[in-house]
């Protein structure tokens, strides 16, 4: 992807005599941010494939089973760094309710129950971000 260099652009009304003039530099300025902006959304942010993150700070539980004891804690290891506020599913065997176990969710570990024995699943491990 080839870098957009900002034009040398004062956008401070005042620092302009003709607000013409002010106004075609402002709208120059922000074409080439939005330029910017888009090279880098469109196409550039991804979730990964279930075996890497991506871009961004989560982690894939990918074909995981839970404990083939129904409503019983299994322990995951998702390695963030972080304590996760959810697991976002994207995929399972079987219906069942998948939800929050009893044990605390660390910066590498969470639980989760099921309502049903032994469901695969596939979920995606949220974080907040971290101060880097």
């Amino acid at each position: 992807m080839a870098i957009i260099p900002t034009p040398n652009i004062i956008v401070a009304p005042a620092s302009y005599s003709d607000w013409r003039q002010w106004a075609e530099d402002f709208i120059r300025l922000f074409a080439v941010e939005q330029a910017v902006l888009r090279a880098v959304v469109n196409g550039a942010l991804t979730f990964g494939d279930a075996t890497d993150p991506g871009n961004f700070a989560i982690a894939w539980l990918k074909d995981q089973v839970t404990n083939a004891t129904p409503d019983t804690d299994t322990t995951y290891n998702h390695n963030i760094g972080r304590a996760p506020f959810g697991v976002l599913l994207v995929l399972q065997d079987k219906a069942a309710s998948i939800y929050k176990g009893a044990g605390a969710w660390s910066t590498t570990t969470l639980t989760l129950k099921a309502n049903v024995a032994s469901v695969t699943f596939t979920g995606m491990v949220l974080a907040a971000p971290g101060d880097q």
